[in-house]
């Protein structure tokens, strides 16, 4: 046997999944409540001790870890147009598995940097102006961002006519910076990949403070990489296929989480309709939002505040998770646990995907889109334990689909689609690592297809 460990420490539950990497099969998997407010790896032991109650299993080969303890990876961003490169280095960030704390457009405020001093993140992103284009505001941005008082890494992606400059200034201010290409290079051109890179280098060397969780670091044959990366890493696989073995096709994945509800769309989104004008930046084909205030535990009254329908017994839950978010949740609350998960999925699928307007002119009426349009997508994907631990997944996801009431959001209209009911997505973007192919039929051999919808 070919026993490898992989290891998921979220903010809520740590998970570890075996996998027999000769025949790809899972041994099995264990969670445990995430330790964060002690130390980790207490959590991690105890989530090891019990698949090896399950599995019986006493040898691996090696352990392979993600992480989104510590409330994730945080970043705060500033650019100079909200729509261009705020946008870009928002799609950025979140591409290296960040969640995004605050973005800033245009000149930095007096109220901005103040925000910057008294608040907790882990890195500033400091963009703004296409190469040869502006370059004072980024500049004047860095002289004021060097007043901040606060050891935060700064990645500078911005002009490349000013970024000697800001790195001069931010270092002569004594700023740990890490200068990338431009994110914007031209208006219509996004360089995301440098910023990506970085910013995992950051999280890996200087991010992961969690309690313990160094030592797990030195447990694992791999840097430890943020969770929501290796699950992008897997959806893009599962989407594209790997050699000859053919993935699933465009692909749209959420993942209501206990922190966060986050999507992932592998997926063009920009049709070629001569009827169509398209609004803002186009967003790339692998892109992952993240939805900060829809957890459905830590954000639970950001969740109930949505909820037209609310009774006694919602508020009695969401007491419960409000004193323990990590608590397992009593068999009556079940279908409370699946209203909140529709809500927190319909929600964030409903911000990634595209919008669609009709705008009028002397010409007559066009479509003016803005964001991806995901009507099209081919494969619907949910994971997480409300949608994973739910008697009707499917009920769960058919309110974020394509409704013909509100045409103006291009949401999915006719997937196929699948659960991860065993949580193995991070699992296979860590195993990805390893072996591409290997990863790829494991999530085709675990990943259960539930159903179709159909609008006949």
């Amino acid at each position: 046997m070919n026993a490898v460990i992989f290891t998921d420490i979220g903010s809520t539950f740590t998970k570890v999944t075996a996998v027999d990497m000769d025949t790809v099969t899972l041994l099995g998997r264990n969670i445990s409540p995430t330790t964060i407010d002690t130390d980790v790896r207490i959590g991690l032991e105890k989530a090891m001790n019990g698949l090896k109650e399950k599995t019986g299993l006493s040898h691996y080969r090696e352990m392979l870890a993600c992480s989104s303890a510590a409330g994730g990876l945080s970043v705060a961003v500033s650019g100079l147009v909200e729509s261009l490169t705020l946008k870009a280095a928002g799609i950025a960030a979140l591409g290296a598995g960040a969640k995004i704390l605050k973005g800033f457009h245009h000149e930095l405020t007096e109220s901005d940097l103040r925000f910057l001093e008294n608040n907790s993140f882990d890195i500033l992103l400091l963009t703004g102006g296409t190469d040869g284009g502006n370059s004072e505001v980024i500049m004047k941005n860095a002289r004021r961002v060097a007043r901040v008082k606060g050891n935060f890494p700064i990645v500078v992606a911005g002009n490349r006519n000013a970024s000697d400059e800001v790195n001069k200034i931010l270092v002569h201010a004594g700023k740990d910076t890490y200068v990338c290409p431009n994110i914007l290079p031209e208006l219509d051109t996004m360089n995301t990949a440098p910023v990506n890179e970085v910013i995992r280098k950051i999280f890996m060397d200087r991010i992961i403070h969690a309690k313990g969780i160094t030592v797990v670091d030195e447990m694992t044959s791999n840097d430890i990489i943020p969770t929501p990366y290796a699950v992008l890493e897997a959806c893009s696989l599962l989407s594209d296929g790997y050699d000859e073995e053919i993935g699933l096709g465009s692909l749209m994945a959420v993942d209501a989480g206990g922190a966060t509800t986050d999507v992932h769309s592998v997926c063009e989104g920009y049709g070629t309709r001569a009827d169509v004008l398209y609004e803002g930046l186009m967003e790339p084909r692998i892109m992952r939002t993240v939805e900060g205030d829809i957890g459905v535990r830590w954000n639970i009254d950001t969740i109930v505040g949505l909820m037209e329908d609310r009774n006694d017994e919602l508020s009695e839950y969401a007491d419960m998770v409000r004193k323990n978010p990590s608590s397992p949740v009593p068999v009556k609350y079940r279908e409370i646990e699946a209203r909140i998960a529709r809500k927190a999925i319909e929600t964030a699928v409903t911000r990634h995907c595209g919008k669609l307007k009709i705008q009028y002119t002397p010409r007559g009426a066009r479509y003016v889109q803005k964001g991806k349009d995901l009507t099209g997508v081919k494969a619907f994907l949910a994971t997480g334990g409300p949608i994973v631990g739910a008697a009707d997944p499917e009920s769960l996801i058919s309110s974020s689909l394509f409704d013909e009431t509100r045409p103006e959001n291009l949401c999915p209209e006719n997937p196929d689609l699948f659960i991860d009911s065993q949580y193995i997505m991070a699992a296979a973007g860590l195993m990805s690592t390893l072996d591409p192919k290997a990863a790829l039929l494991f999530m085709k051999k675990y990943i259960m297809k539930i159903g179709r919808v159909r609008h006949d």
